[in-house]
């Protein structure tokens, strides 16, 4: 019996390979359950910031299919969400689900949409009406970013920099270098955009619930939906079949899922929630723009 090749240094066949190049790979949105599964669509902010003076939503529940239309006036019982590393939780946004009437940024949820079918859900969203009162939004980077003095060294606060040198601050320091380098750096803004967009399938069996999520942290989504929902963790199941695609912005949990098991709960059947291509530039982070001033300051020895 010949001695297997070593895995370092000859070609090896995914485990998966074959089934994605022949589409027979199954996503979270390719989830199929029995049940009568509903389609639920989420509305989007329409102004950078402000508030909502009010949400009609009677041409939406009149519309063909329509179920329910969940927004903060009728949001479905949802408890207090934090992030925490330290016992596997991450939140990626720091505002509630469906919180207030308070427009925190353009796309925010300010409403979910469940309907029989896909496109009917489509349909009823488009008629979900919308008052706003806007208020000034800070648009440009420029508007708010300020330099940033340099106010410790070394770990320590400057004042604590070597008074026996007669240098007090480090911009003294910095004044007094014999040889200077200063320079600013930025990065631009990024949006993670896999190929597979974030989608969610949501079923409840009584008090148990489980959740068909692309997650690259499965522990920490099902940790924040017990949270979610007053849950012990082993009735919260998180399945996560095939990531297409992550960046990172599939590491935490993002409002349109636990607004999805809501909905599932409410309505007592399982509920399908697949975010837009635009949506996904709203609706699930970003990498944001840095801005890093160097300062070196040496003597020429």
């Amino acid at each position: 019996m010949s001695e297997p090749k070593p895995l370092l240094g000859n070609p090896q066949t995914r485990v998966d390979g074959r089934l994605k190049v022949t589409g027979r790979a199954r996503y979270a949105a390719d989830t199929a359950l029995p049940g009568g599964l509903a389609h639920a669509v989420v509305v989007g902010a329409e102004i950078a910031t402000g508030r909502i003076a009010k949400i009609d939503v009677a041409g939406a529940l009149a519309a063909p299919g329509a179920l329910a239309v969940f927004t903060h006036e009728n949001r479905p019982k949802i408890f207090r969400l934090a992030t925490s590393f330290a016992t596997a939780r991450l939140l990626g946004e720091s505002l509630q689900p469906l919180a207030g009437d308070r427009i925190h940024f353009f796309g925010q949820i300010v409403a979910v949409v469940v309907a029989g079918t896909l496109e009917e859900a489509q349909r009823a969203a488009r008629l979900v009406r919308v008052t706003v009162e806007p208020e000034p939004a800070v648009l440009l980077r420029e508007a708010w970013q300020k330099p940033r003095v340099p106010t410790r060294v070394d770990g320590g606060p400057a004042a604590s920099v070597r008074k026996a040198d007669g240098v007090a601050s480090v911009a003294d320091a910095f004044e007094a270098a014999e040889v200077k380098l200063r320079g600013t750096y930025t990065t631009p803004l990024e949006h993670h955009h896999p190929i597979e967009p974030h989608a969610t399938v949501a079923e409840w069996d009584g008090d148990r619930l489980t959740v068909h999520e692309p997650s690259q942290w499965v522990v920490s989504a099902r940790n924040l939906l017990a949270d979610a929902f007053g849950l012990p963790e082993e009735r919260v199941r998180v399945v996560s079949p095939f990531v297409g695609g992550g960046f990172g912005g599939k590491g935490g949990l993002w409002h349109h899922t636990v607004l999805c098991a809501a909905a599932a709960r409410a309505l007592g059947r399982p509920v399908k929630l697949v975010l837009t291509r635009a949506q996904m530039l709203t609706g699930t982070g970003h990498r944001p723009a840095t801005r890093q001033e160097i300062f070196l300051g040496a003597r020429r020895d």
